[in-house]
C-alpha cells in the first residue's frame, strides 16, 4: 500500500550529528513523526520546528495516528497530554 506523503526526509539531530528519519505528511500541525518501537518513543517534528519525544506510547496508537486522516487531530485528541514528553 502506497503511503499517504510522498517520502521521507533525513533530519541531522542533536549533538552527535546523527540522522534521523522522519514521515513527511500533509499537516497544518504536524511536520512529520517517527516511532522506536523498541523504547515505545513517539518522536513528534511540529510545523513551527519544535520536535518532542513522547514516552511509553504504544504502537497501536502510532498504527492509528498513521491511518488518522487528520493527524494534528489524532494527536491532540490521543497523544498530547495523555503521555509524558521531552522536549528535544
Amino acid at each position: 500500500m502506497a503511503e499517504p506523503w510522498p517520502t521521507t526526509r533525513l533530519c541531522c539531530v542533536g549533538a552527535g550529528k546523527r540522522f534521523k528519519r522522519f514521515r513527511l505528511m500533509p499537516s497544518s500541525v504536524i511536520r512529520s513523526f517517527h516511532y522506536d518501537p523498541a523504547a515505545h518513543t513517539l518522536d513528534v517534528q511540529f510545523v513551527s520546528g519544535r520536535r518532542y519525544a513522547y514516552l511509553d506510547v504504544p504502537e497501536r496508537e502510532v498504527e492509528a495516528m498513521r491511518r488518522a486522516t487528520s493527524k494534528g487531530g489524532f494527536f491532540n485528541r490521543r497523544i498530547r497530554d495523555r503521555y509524558r514528553f521531552e522536549r528535544r
